[in-house]
């Protein structure tokens, strides 16, 4: 019958619908009438997406999150979650989680500090050993593309509901570095989960899912901060020197957005920008003594090589003083009277010199203060003006950018740490910090807002000071000048070039 029809069809002739088919077209047009949404709910392959997503079971079966596979080397991957999911496993040095693939598979994820960034609520695990062929890595998508009323999709493996949950949203704005979300309610489970575009994308990572509510950092943000963690990973950019690092003296795990050499360039810039905005001294009565600290203390630092260069800025009423990358330091004469001694100039010094040391402000260039500068790429910045603005927010010079931004408190306590050290190497009494900290604290007015702005709660710093002065004194070295030589009088120093 096939045969005969195709022998016997001309194409001048209109073709016979029969009833069946008629009915059946008519079937498929009211469905699609009835059920656009549904049609059009799932735009990408949620099955291929499910296989990127696994429950992390952590505190023993106490935290229940979810998280992406973004990174497959043979059979070993890598796990993005939201660090409050193993938070308690970390803090009491556990080792290990599980992690359940879609499959109902469940593995160990090993934790490492070094891919932890308790800031932006970020962790990744390390699995072994996974079932061949291995689950697919997670598309990666530009969450720099989403718009406000855009649909979006939270996936995730909650605690005490189904072994597998997509919740529907729609993006309400988009801020300081994460996406907010509305849409059903969802439960706590899906934190660390992806949030996928309508191509079925990453775009972030949920944090926190509640009554009809969600956020979730970019994903953008994400590579920027695991990009010296797990390699390989799609570029949001040109930046390719991304890098990692420890914090000296705790081992904290440092997720680096600038390498070294973007870091000095933008130090040389800043220095060069707060010179010219001066005035220089050339006193030596107030250049001397700055220079002799600034030398013990470089000599402490060794093997850091900074080549140092030390200037002192004649402005009695901002109390300041800082270091920078490159080696560049700057002393605001205000800060004088409450140094009073070089053994009190090293104090504050040592402190701001930790910073350096630690690359804090490297690790503060992060995307909040990239957000907070006007969303400045960095790549784009080290090129241009914004380099200098950025460096100097970054360490603590913030009000002259208009950016304050308070160093951490683990920031403050790892300068304090090695700071202090600094100072005990070099020959100087570290105990001598309780009293400087206090005069800091104590200053009337306004004339100490810029430094205690950015280096908050004198208070706690003097208690963490007292906790560490045991270990600073066991390095103590014995030095003929214990710096007890009072800095000059402010009303005696030149401010002349």
């Amino acid at each position: 019958m096939r045969r005969e029809w195709q022998n016997h069809w001309n194409a001048d002739e209109p073709i016979a619908i029969s009833s069946r088919v008629r009915y059946f077209l008519t079937i498929l047009l009211f469905l699609s009438d009835l059920f656009p949404a549904f049609l059009s709910a799932q735009p990408f392959d949620l099955s291929r997406s499910r296989r990127s997503v696994v429950r992390v079971i952590g505190d023993r079966g106490n935290s229940i999150g979810s998280g992406s596979i973004i990174k497959v080397e043979g059979k070993e991957a890598y796990v993005l979650t939201a660090y409050h999911v193993i938070q308690q496993d970390v803090e009491n040095e556990v080792s290990h989680v599980q992690v359940e693939l879609f499959t109902e598979e469940k593995f160990e994820a090993q934790i490492s500090r070094r891919r932890v960034d308790t800031l932006n609520d970020i962790a990744v695990l390390t699995v072994r050993n996974l079932p061949s062929p291995p689950p697919p890595e997670i598309a990666w998508g530009a969450s720099g593309a989403l718009r406000e009323t855009q649909r979006v999709y939270a996936l995730g493996h909650p605690r005490g509901g189904p072994d597998w949950a997509i919740t529907e949203g729609t993006v309400s704005r988009l801020e300081g570095g994460k996406i907010y979300f509305s849409g059903t309610a969802v439960s706590p489970g899906n934190s660390g989960g992806p949030l996928l575009n309508e191509q079925g994308a990453l775009v972030g990572m949920n944090l926190r899912l509640g009554e009809g509510l969600g956020n979730a950092l970019m994903g953008e943000v994400i590579r920027l901060i695991i990009q010296g963690w797990v390699k390989g990973l799609p570029e949001p950019g040109p930046a390719e020197a991304r890098e990692d690092s420890t914090a000296p003296s705790t081992g904290r795990g440092q997720p680096m957005l600038v390498s070294e050499a973007q870091e000095d360039a933008m130090s040389v810039e800043a220095y060069r920008q707060m010179l010219r905005k001066g005035p220089v001294t050339r006193d030596p009565r107030a250049i001397e003594p700055v220079r002799r600290v600034a030398r013990r203390l470089e000599i402490a630092t060794d093997p850091v090589d900074f080549r140092w260069e030390v200037n002192v800025i004649k402005n009695d009423k901002i109390t300041n003083v800082f270091a920078l990358p490159a080696g560049k330091i700057v002393v605001y004469t205000g800060i004088f009277p409450i140094a009073q001694t070089e053994a009190g100039l090293a104090i504050i010094l040592g402190h701001e010199l930790g910073h350096v040391i630690a690359r804090h402000g490297a690790e503060r260039m992060s995307p909040g203060l990239l957000a907070q500068l006007g969303g400045t790429a960095l790549d784009a910045a080290v090129q241009s003006s914004p380099q200098a603005n950025m460096i100097m927010a970054a360490y603590g010079l913030g009000a002259q950018v208009g950016v304050l931004l308070p160093y951490s408190q683990p920031h403050e306590s790892e300068a304090d740490r090695i700071g202090l050290g600094l100072v005990a190497k070099a020959g100087y009494n570290p105990r001598v910090a309780i009293d400087v900290w206090k005069r800091m604290a104590r200053l009337p007015g306004g004339r100490a807002a810029e430094f205690l702005d950015t280096h908050p709660n004198p208070e706690t710093r003097i208690v963490d000071i007292e906790r560490l002065l045991p270990q600073a004194m066991a390095q103590f070295r014995s030095h003929p000048d214990a710096g007890e030589t009072p800095l000059p009088p402010l009303q005696q120093i030149s401010g002349a070039r």
